[in-house]
């Protein structure tokens, strides 16, 4: 959560979005990226 936080921040300075925009893009990825990880772990097992 503070990975995705400290990302939303960067997120919106950069587009210059809301915060809740930027949160929304940094959930999206992270739980992208958490489901990724996931599969990918299930498959070695």
């Amino acid at each position: 959560m503070i990975a995705a936080a400290a990302a939303a921040k960067r997120h919106q300075v950069r587009y210059g979005s809301t915060w809740r925009e930027a949160m929304s893009v940094s959930l999206s990825a992270a739980w992208t990226v958490a489901r990724m990880v996931m599969r990918a772990a299930s498959a070695f097992s």
